[in-house]
């Protein structure tokens, strides 16, 4: 899945569970989901790319630059609403200190490859 970063990147996943249960449907019946299950899959999902492990305090928290509307979503759903330090590279996604270099060569500027 692509990490989701706008409410549309959100509205489009919630659009592909929706159309994978569609085709399910079609090929073994049953019945679908609710459009309040398809809101919970596209707040899950949202959450879930934004958010890591803090193992120094034992719980989970947002990436320091997790946009604001998803930290809403979390809020307003009682998950999380702490913060950490730690940022993800807008380029490749990997926690600042872990870049590639392919896709980030600013972080080896100078020489430092």
């Amino acid at each position: 899945m692509a990490r989701i970063k706008t409410p549309a990147d959100r509205a489009a996943h919630i659009q592909a569970c929706r159309r994978r249960d569609q085709e399910w449907q079609r090929k073994h019946g049953g019945g679908l989901p609710s459009a309040r299950h398809y809101e919970n899959v596209g707040d899950h999902a949202a959450v879930n790319n934004w958010q890591y492990h803090d193992h120094a305090i034992g719980y989970h928290r947002f990436y320091a630059n997790t946009p604001e509307w998803i930290v809403g979503i979390a809020v307003r759903r009682g998950w999380i609403s702490d913060r950490g330090e730690l940022r993800l590279c807008e380029n490749c996604w990997n926690e600042d200190g872990t870049h590639c270099f392919v896709c980030c060569p600013e972080a080896y500027a100078g020489g430092a490859a």
